[in-house]
């Protein structure tokens, strides 16, 4: 069990929300964002289940918490302050009511559960220490972690089920896949050839990544690892691809591919950077979709520096103690 500065994002198969029409009132968004002992789809190795009263003890602290569109912090929803959003623990799970705005987004949302479009929910938490328990499986083939106590931070109707599986980057690999690595190495617990493969994944990953960026959501057209590090440069706009006009709003970075780009040719575009200040995931997406560029990778802003910080620091523990296991 550990102290983890990170938040996690999850969703579990039975989460579940309806559209409640209430007459003359304003309609509510209903349902689950979190469900009790019910088993997650596998993630890197392990599964994981909420312990009822799970979330009791940071829902009597009556915490801020908000309710976001796709996690989008852009895209709010409601709000516990505002009254806007209502949390609370019954013998299934967490039960959420939330009145949306009369914004375009809060319009589009209701209509899209309302044609089922939409009918899954997902929330971001943080695990404080104690607040999981792992129940280890001999030769490491599906370990199950149970969360016992969680703080909460947004609940989320979600378009696709965000599991680690589907996104690429480092922070696609959960935190508690890393968690999970380190205290099997730590217990002389034997590691899967699958948990080796995800190992040399990291470790190759974490010499290039340092995503995710504080104020900045990054849309990656190269990886950076075939470019020439010391020839990075960032443009405010510009043409890419000889005819794709990118505003000032929007930074380009620039370099030259590894071995084959002479001293005279011009650098080529590596990837794309979006201010928060001007751009929402879905502006950002949606220009590149109109614009069509395509991309390896999308990744948002951080939410919270710490949790950049100690994804990496968990990562290198990590990978110091497999090494030294050899």
């Amino acid at each position: 069990m550990a102290e983890h500065a990170v938040i996690e994002h999850r969703i579990f198969p039975s989460a579940e929300l309806h559209v409640e029409e209430r007459g003359n009132k304003p309609p509510m968004i209903t349902g689950y964002a979190a469900v009790f002992n019910s088993l997650s789809v596998p993630l890197w190795g392990f599964r994981e289940k909420i312990a009822p009263g799970a979330f009791a003890e940071n829902l009597k602290t009556d915490p801020d918490v908000r309710a976001l569109f796709n996690h989008d912090p852009n895209l709010i929803l409601g709000r516990t302050k505002s009254k806007t959003l209502r949390l609370w623990e019954d013998d299934r799970g967490l039960k959420i009511e939330n009145e949306p705005p009369s914004s375009p987004t809060g319009q589009n949302v209701l209509e899209a559960i309302r044609r089922g479009d939409i009918d899954q929910m997902s929330f971001a938490f943080r695990v404080p220490k104690g607040g999981d328990d792992w129940d280890w499986s001999e030769d490491g083939d599906e370990d199950i972690r149970t969360l016992l106590k969680v703080e909460l931070f947004d609940v989320s109707p979600v378009t696709y089920p965000a599991y680690p599986e589907t996104s690429v980057g480092l922070r696609a690999f959960p935190y508690a896949a890393m968690i999970r690595l380190r205290l099997r190495i730590q217990q002389g617990l034997p590691l899967t050839p699958g948990d080796r493969e995800l190992l040399e994944e990291m470790a190759a990953r974490s010499r290039v990544e340092t995503r995710p960026y504080a104020n900045e959501h990054a849309a990656r057209l190269r990886d950076p690892d075939d470019f020439d590090a010391d020839t990075f440069r960032r443009t405010q706009g510009g043409t890419i691809y000889g005819t794709k006009h990118v505003p000032q709003t929007i930074s380009i970075i620039w370099g030259k591919l590894k071995g084959s780009a002479g001293p005279d040719d011009p650098p080529i575009p590596q990837a794309l950077r979006f201010p928060t200040a001007n751009w929402t995931v879905s502006e950002a997406k949606e220009w590149l979709a109109d614009n069509e560029i395509t991309y390896i990778s999308f990744e948002p802003a951080a939410q919270d520096a710490n949790s950049i910080a100690s994804r990496q620091e968990e990562l290198r523990l990590l990978l110091d103690l497999a090494r030294a296991q050899g």
